[in-house]
């Protein structure tokens, strides 16, 4: 199970837990970002360093890492895997463009430039699994999937929510034998783009499930308890990193929004703000001293998302478990990317302006038009799809 990532290890793990309980040996193999969700998960897991270790060429594929990543930059990824993560995408640039051509090409787009086909097949080769499960990530999870069906190994691609951003290749017959989707809509928005019907399984999202778990709730109220919230209506801002960009589009800064939450704290007494800081961002992106506002870095966030009476926020996930449990949504400058609003999930806004009347207007998501699973249990029909695959492949 391969995964890019510390979000797309979330929607693994579960599965891999519901398989290991159904008598499967699962080896997650995680990459980057996704490698301490790996390993706090007590499954067992190897890196990509690891998985190279043997291998002849190993200081070739680290040399040419080093040579266009020399450090990682990010906390929970270290030097190495970063190392072993760029020469296995430069050597196989190199195996299909040349060295020149490969290394103008990542040059002009960085790690968009990698697929590293020839590298997985290797990797998968030497572990001959019956199975491989990997996301909806464009690089690495495809190469993935396309070196496993080059192998004639099942592969099962599982994704997260709308794909529009990768309907271009998840859209294609067999990236991955079968494919799950969060909702029966999706599934549509699938076939119409070219997957057959007979390839896509409505699952939900693994990493959702929490969501549903009765215990949230119940330490929700005992976070508004311990807080003197009382009748207050709560309003959750999780945050996104400033960097982010969807679809292209680069998110509107925190500064701009805030001010116009703060006026709504200040006209209604009784309204009371929860901001949720990205982990690179822990003032959330603006400044405030304001006694109605609350910085929130370590419930769990489906714990947050019980204590809240409505979310404002603009492309996070955070949007969709909140919509499943029937909070309101209210999504900024989203216009169809990402198609919450679309999707019944929230009511889009064009811009910051907007808030206060949105806020006095919100309702309830519509999931009838999503069609979603909303029982908690996407786990373990995800499972249920990669049984289905090694059932076909005895």
């Amino acid at each position: 199970m391969v995964a890019y990532g510390g979000g797309h290890m979330r929607m693994l793990v579960p599965v891999a837990h519901e398989l290991v309980a159904r008598g499967a040996q699962v080896t997650l193999l995680p990459l980057t970002a996704a490698i301490p969700g790996a390993r706090s998960s007590g499954l067992p897991s190897r890196t990509l360093a690891e998985l190279i270790a043997g291998w002849p060429d190993r200081e070739r594929i680290l040399e040419l890492g080093r040579g266009i990543a020399p450090v990682s930059g990010h906390p929970s990824i270290s030097d190495i895997e970063t190392h072993v993560y760029h020469g296995l995408g430069l050597s196989d640039l190199i195996e299909d463009l040349g060295e020149d051509a490969a290394r103008k090409k990542f040059a002009e787009i960085g790690r968009k430039a990698f697929h590293p086909t020839h590298s997985w097949a290797r990797i998968l080769a030497d572990l001959q699994p019956d199975l491989t499960v990997s996301t909806n990530a464009p690089r690495s999870e495809s190469a993935v999937l396309a070196a496993a069906r080059r192998l004639g190994i099942p592969s099962l691609c599982v994704t997260d929510h709308f794909l529009v951003y990768e309907i271009d290749y998840v859209a294609k017959a067999g990236h991955g034998d079968l494919i799950t989707v969060l909702g029966g809509a999706v599934e549509d928005f699938l076939v119409a783009h070219g997957r057959p019907r007979n390839e896509v399984r409505v699952t939900g999202n693994a990493a959702f499930d929490q969501v549903f778990d009765a215990a949230y709730a119940r330490e929700a109220a005992e976070f508004r308890q311990a807080r003197g919230l009382g009748d207050a209506r709560l309003v959750l801002w999780p945050q996104q990193s400033k960097a982010a960009q969807v679809g292209g589009k680069t998110l509107i800064p925190a500064e701009r929004i805030a001010p116009h939450l703060l006026q709504v704290l200040n006209l209604d007494p009784r309204t009371r703000l929860i901001v949720r800081p990205h982990p690179n961002s822990p003032d959330g992106g603006f400044s405030t001293r304001h006694p109605a506002v609350l910085f929130e870095p370590e419930p769990p966030i489906e714990v947050l998302i019980h204590a809240a009476d409505i979310i404002v926020q603009q492309s996070t996930t955070v949007g969709i478990q909140a919509a499943l449990c029937g909070k309101p949504v209210v999504t900024i400058g989203n216009s169809g990317m990402p198609p919450f609003a679309e999707y019944g999930l929230a009511s889009d806004i064009p811009g910051p302006e907007g808030l206060m009347q949105a806020l006095k207007c919100a309702s309830p998501p519509d999931l009838s038009r999503l069609r979603a699973p909303t029982d908690g249990r996407s786990a373990g029909r995800v499972a249920d799809v990669a049984g289905e695959l090694l059932e076909g492949h005895e």
